[in-house]
């Protein structure tokens, strides 16, 4: 997407910078220049775009100042230039009224250095019904909250990366991710941590707003566009070198943000102090994180929609066409396909669904066939097989089942898997023994004659989800946060409670169990990590600061962090005034402390396990 300038706005601000808001236009045609200075006689300025002469009728007022906002909504914090373009004739910015919210891009630059990009909002234009001259407010944002306006798209497995790179996408600006965290994935670096690989096709209907902040919390991350860049912060493990933040860049190469960091010292004596008087309060610490992840249904088979023929094992004549596996119609032994999984444990109650239609007789011209399922779990040498008790239910038992228990005659005769018939077992029990789960290998077994099967799904059943219940021993008297996270996986394991509790993300089918951090200790999984990351951040009282503060023409940007008092603050919102070089800042506190806590891990059906 081409984009050139068309309107300029050159100023200098109090601390003696040059800056500069460059509007340009998606193939824009004619230009105007528009200069806010007192001086006649310009000279040419030279820029990425074009040159600008002396055309003193194009001067004009510089009105209200132009400020660029963080603010914080959860874990998102985006940002906003306002700016005010004086007008000279009647409604001479109303172009700025578009249903493109792409057409305008705004870039900012102090010196030669980019320091902001948006897009000028339509929706947030307005202008005053006076002869001219007057102000236009307009209103050029990063375009995270506009990410409430797209539906998100099922992306299959892909990386955190790749993911980010999807939803931010949706802005408009570079899709690069610099990550600030000290957390290593396993033995790997904390670099390697954006090329793990999530699945969050369960929240297709979600806006891509409403994903990228599960995605943060799950991480325990905000985000904000700083320097040209998205940073996707930890700010529980935060690390300082050299009065600089440490990140991972986009290739997860370590590196040192510039001025992410800064002293706040008196008048003159450093190069930001704070104007009149900052204030503080403290936020009490509290007792709890409650920690949960909503379910989303996952099968245990590879290729349960049978989309081509893998993973299943075909014998006695069954063989596979287009869209499914047909079971022909013989006197010999009866057709059938199998699949089988190594499991870890089946510790939660299953489903096995089935889709099949009738083939039709070649006798009768009428549509006859039967479909039987089958399901074996082998501990060692042992098989179990599910069957069926006195009241009918199923259960796992040794005994071989009779063959009528699973058994189904089918009648539907269509060859188009829309009109195929579901053959259901419902209340597949977990498997126990000697009060464990033991691992084993579960395998499903499909017998037939005259049928075709399109899809098989052995999906885990567990509407409610996982709670991670952390009560800290700190003696606070606040009742605690609570944490919802999105978990995104792929698993070919029937497992999946177990393999959930050991770790979240994916790398080529290979889970990450072991999880290390400056501040904790390796080897919990990963739901009870993120719970205790975010008891890091409420363990302990932390102190908020607000006030305005100078910045002199040394720092470029706002910084990611102020050292006052021996103590570091991470600047969580600010409103930065272009003109007079004023901060007016909410930080708070980055968090440090030794926990000790308990935790208690909330399944199914209340059941609970330390």
């Amino acid at each position: 997407m081409y984009y050139e300038v068309k309107y300029l706005f050159r100023f200098e601000s109090s601390n003696g910078t040059t800056r500069e808001i460059r509007v340009l236009h998606r193939e824009a045609g004619d230009r105007a220049i528009l200069e806010s200075s007192d001086d006649k006689l310009l000279t040419e300025h030279t820029g990425l775009f074009l040159v600008v002469r002396t055309y003193g009728e194009t001067q004009r007022a510089q009105g209200r100042a132009p400020v660029i906002k963080k603010e914080k909504n959860g874990s998102i914090h985006g940002t906003s230039l306002t700016f005010y373009a004086e007008c000279l004739i009647d409604g001479e910015f109303v172009e700025f009224y578009t249903s493109d919210p792409k057409e305008y891009r705004v870039d900012v630059y102090d010196g030669s250095t980019l320091i902001w990009q948006g897009y000028i909002t339509p929706e947030l234009y307005s202008e005053p019904d006076i002869a001219p001259p007057y102000d236009v407010e307009v209103v050029a944002t990063d375009g995270l909250g506009e990410l409430r306006l797209y539906n998100f798209e099922p992306k299959g497995t892909i990386s955190l990366r790749a993911m980010f790179a999807y939803l931010l996408g949706h802005t408009g600006l570079s899709t690069d991710v610099n990550l600030v965290s000290s957390l290593d994935p396993g033995s790997q670096g904390a670099g390697a941590l954006l090329d793990m690989t999530i699945n969050l096709d369960y929240l297709e209907g979600k806006t891509c707003y409403e994903v990228l902040s599960y995605l943060l919390d799950t991480l325990h991350a905000t985000i904000t566009r700083w320097g040209g860049a998205w940073v996707l912060a930890r700010e529980t493990n935060v690390t300082l070198i050299n009065g600089k933040v440490q990140y991972y860049d986009p290739e997860g190469s370590s590196a040192l943000l510039d001025g992410s960091a800064q002293t706040l010292g008196s008048l003159r004596s450093a190069p930001a102090w704070p104007v009149g008087q900052l204030s503080m309060v403290i936020n009490p610490a509290k007792n709890r994180v409650v920690v949960q992840a909503p379910w989303h249904i996952v099968t245990c088979l590879q290729n349960p929609d049978m989309a081509t023929d893998t993973a299943w094992t075909k014998a006695n004549g069954a063989y596979y066409s287009t869209d499914g596996y047909v079971f022909p119609q013989s006197s010999s032994d009866l057709p059938y396909i199998m699949q089988s999984q190594l499991s870890y444990g089946i510790r939660v109650p299953m489903k096995l669904s089935v889709r099949a239609t009738a083939l039709t007789s070649l006798a009768t011209l009428l549509p006859i066939g039967i479909m039987r399922a089958d399901l074996m779990y082998t501990v060692g040498d042992v098989t179990y097989y599910l069957t069926k008790d006195e009241e009918g239910s199923p259960k796992w038992d040794t005994t071989a089942p009779d063959r009528s228990f699973f058994q189904y005659d089918m009648l539907a005769w269509d060859m188009d898997p829309i009109g195929a018939e579901e053959l259901l077992i419902e209340d597949i029990p977990a498997f126990v023994l000697n009060n464990g789960f033991p691992a084993g290998t579960l395998s499903v077994k499909l017998t037939g004659y005259g049928v075709k099967v399109y899809s098989a799904h052995l999906e885990v059943v567990l509407p409610k989800g996982y709670q991670d219940i952390l009560r800290i021993n700190n003696g606070a008297r606040g009742e605690g946060d609570e944490v919802e996270i999105a978990i995104g996986r792929v698993t070919l394991d029937t497992a999946y409670y177990a393999q959930f509790l050991q770790g979240l993300l994916l790398d080529d089918g290979s889970l990450i169990t072991s999880f290390s951090d400056s501040n904790f200790t390796t080897g919990m999984d990963y739901l009870s990590f993120i719970a205790r990351d975010y008891a890091l951040s409420v363990a302990l009282p932390r102190a908020s600061v607000k006030g305005t503060v100078y910045l002199e023409n040394t720092i470029i940007m706002p910084p990611l962090v102020f050292a006052k008092g021996g103590l570091n603050y991470w600047l969580q919102t600010w409103a930065w005034n272009l003109y007079e070089d004023e901060l007016e800042i909410e930080a708070l506190t980055l968090p440090s402390a030794q926990l000790t806590i308990t935790s208690e891990r909330i399944l199914e059906s209340g059941e609970s396990r330390m």
